[in-house]
């Protein structure tokens, strides 16, 4: 008897600990977002929401019914997760590949659609479904508190076209319709189509649509669906059925549904974003000499002035992929800007560009359409949020479909640059010079500049702020000023927007007694500040800043000796890699940015030197005028210039500001000092 009621017991327990056991996984179906094999954490998509997930370093992974590895996994892989409550961990990853777009027969003039453009387009389907679905429970339950006014109207089927409502953005058949006849529909051996298309002015009322089809702007009749459209239909019907069971989760809760779709709206643009620019990335014009590459050769300015245009645009499609509010919120005056240097840098080369049969003519004529373009896609973002903010919602509408079309209209300007540029390379006879490479402007806010790296930041000390009580004039903007061909003492200086880019090759290169150099147009002589913002993108030596000290100069280098020492070149007859006030390592790190501030006191025959980056003190120096001494290559005649140089090594200078703090300063132009 007591055996039989030890096995009772002995099998209660074990179904206890069986029950608890199950009690703390769940199984869930998921959509892969991203794979973090390194840290073994996935984001996924499960219940109309995107969550990180931790795997168990004995987690199972089946791939197509498979054992396989994290590594193996891809974002858009679908199928379910085993989580493990009491670890917080996934315990089993069983996942299957997406169903890809299938192959099919290319009527004339269409090119294959891109895949990353059918996901994008496949997860718009999917979201659209789900705002139809969300509004359609918004209608049955009749709880509308806190939901834009006529919601409900767009519950509809996903395949009939929207209704624009008076200008709000079109659903995806028509958004999908547009970008596959912008981009992947050319007429036969016309190189020039995106061209003739921005600039041809043709509404699309004067298209000779066919029914069904998608609308032709360059006069060729499209009367037949564009490709992968029945696939990207069958996506939305499967699409629909399970946002209606999502949409159905809520029961009605008004201020839930509300927030679900303020959720999906903000996916909703990032995706219209994102295929819009796809359609430009995907022709990888980043990569392409002609905008990697300064021209060789000489008489050649007007080329270069054009592809750093197109580089500056190029950099909005790379950067608002990767974060739209802070692209969408700069591209006004980034673009702005870069047009401005472009029309100013062909006027003083005497570039002829009114006649309207050249493809000058035709390039300054896009630039001018992509700055509107530019600044209507800035306003109408700025504008859609504000309205959302007041709860106006038929304004909203209305700007967000204005930035659905903007976004379009700056793609496609794009690429047609993107001609225009080629054309005047090959009449140019261009050839890349490798030893310049061009830099891609990635427009940072002030104040986003990047900590030092460690080796530079562990030996600072607590900031020391400086006052301006003594400021006469408050800070100027110095690159505003500069002229590249006034004031340049050696190198490739080109302004770029309101900053200055670089590509300096290593003295040892180049003549010895050339220095990559180029002068501030101030002189001055008594107190002052001066503060740069810089990026290094190439190479491993030095960024240099040249100030003055009353009647002498001196050199801070950053990465000096590639990156073994960063200090003040010659401060008490000691070079940078003597001065006992020299960091080491001194190294950079490319793509990062760094701010500094040089400040300079002077009393009678003596100075105080204090430099600050990123906001602490970095080098503290005091001593008589006499003992600085800067070693003659890199010094100039008048040592009442500030400068900014680099040694093997490609830098942007974002900003450079001027304080002066005593009557003894002035803008110049004062080519003698050369």
């Amino acid at each position: 008897m007591l055996r039989i009621s030890n096995l009772i017991l002995s099998s209660a327990i074990k179904f206890l600990l069986t029950s608890t056991v199950a009690a703390q996984v769940t199984t869930v179906p998921i959509e892969v977002q991203s794979v973090d094999a390194s840290e073994r954490k996935i984001s996924v998509r499960y219940n109309g929401k995107i969550s990180t997930l931790a795997l168990s370093g004995d987690a199972a992974i089946i791939v197509e019914g498979k054992a396989s590895v994290l590594t193996t996994v891809i974002p858009g892989d679908i199928g379910t997760v085993e989580f493990d409550k009491k670890i917080a961990a996934v315990t089993r990853l069983d996942v299957k590949r997406s169903e890809m777009a299938p192959a099919e027969s290319l009527n004339a003039g269409w090119e294959e659609v891109d895949q990353r453009l059918i996901f994008l387009m496949v997860r718009l389907v999917d979201v659209e479904a789900n705002l139809d679905a969300i509004d359609k429970e918004i209608g049955t339950s009749k709880s509308r508190a806190g939901v834009a006014k006529g919601q409900a109207g767009r519950a509809q089927s996903g395949n009939d076209r929207m209704d624009q409502r008076g200008g709000g953005p079109v659903r995806w058949d028509k958004f999908y319709g547009t970008t596959a006849e912008k981009f992947f529909y050319h007429p036969t051996e016309n190189h020039t189509y995106h061209t003739q298309t921005v600039l041809s002015h043709q509404s699309p009322a004067q298209s000779n649509q066919g029914e069904g089809g998608v609308p032709s702007y360059q006069g060729l009749p499209v009367h037949q669906r564009p490709p992968q459209f029945d696939y990207m239909y069958r996506a939305n019907q499967n699409a629909q059925r399970r946002a209606q069971a999502e949409a159905a989760s809520f029961k009605g809760n008004a201020v839930a549904l509300a927030g679900r779709r303020h959720e999906l709206e903000l996916e909703q643009s990032k995706l219209w974003c994102e295929i819009a620019f796809r359609a430009v990335a995907r022709n990888d014009l980043d990569r392409k000499a002609l905008y990697r590459f300064a021209p060789s050769g000489s008489g050649k300015e007007d080329l270069l002035a054009a592809t750093n245009f197109v580089v500056t645009a190029l950099s909005v499609v790379e950067n608002g992929q990767k974060d739209q509010s802070k692209t969408f919120r700069q591209i006004k005056t980034l673009i702005s800007d870069a047009r401005y240097e472009l029309g100013d840098r062909w006027l003083k080369l005497g570039i002829k560009s009114r006649d309207e049969s050249t493809d000058e003519w035709r390039f300054v004529a896009l630039a001018r359409k992509l700055e509107d373009v530019s600044a209507n896609l800035g306003d109408s973002y700025t504008v859609s949020v504000e309205r959302e903010n007041a709860g106006d919602w038929e304004r909203r509408d209305l700007y967000r479909g204005l930035l659905q079309k903007a976004l379009l209209q700056y793609a496609e300007t794009v690429l047609a640059l993107d001609e225009m540029a080629s054309a005047m390379a090959e009449s140019r006879g261009f050839e890349p010079n490798m030893e310049l490479p061009l830099v891609i402007v990635r427009a940072e806010p002030r104040g986003a500049a990047s900590a030092m790296p460690a080796s530079m930041d562990d030996t600072a000390i607590k900031a020391i702020h400086m006052t301006n009580e003594n400021s006469f004039d408050g800070w100027v903007d110095a690159i505003e000023n500069i002229d590249v061909n006034a004031d340049s003492m050696f190198g490739n200086w080109v302004k770029q927007g309101k900053s200055l880019t670089v590509a300096a090759p290593n003295w040892t290169k180049t003549e010895h007694k050339r220095r990559t150099r180029i002068l501030l147009p101030v002189i001055v002589d008594g107190d002052y500040n001066l503060e740069v913002e810089f990026t290094r993108h190439v190479g491993a030596d030095s960024v240099n800043i040249i100030f003055p000290v009353g009647h002498k100069h001196c050199m801070l280098l950053f990465s000096a000796y590639s990156g073994k020492y960063s200090g003040v070149n010659r401060l008490d007859g000691h070079d940078v890699n003597e001065s006992p006030l020299t960091h080491e390592p001194g190294t950079l790190v490319n793509g990062r940015r760094y701010r500094t501030t040089v400040s300079v006191r002077l009393k009678e025959d003596n100075a105080e030197i204090e430099i600050f980056v990123q906001g602490q003190l970095f080098l503290r120096w005091s001593g008589r005028q006499s003992a600085i001494d800067l070693e003659q290559p890199w010094s100039f005649p008048d040592k009442r210039h500030p400068a900014l140089g680099a040694n093997g090594a490609t830098v942007t200078f974002h900003q450079v500001r001027f304080q002066a703090l005593t009557d003894d300063a002035s803008w110049v132009r004062s080519k003698a000092s050369k």
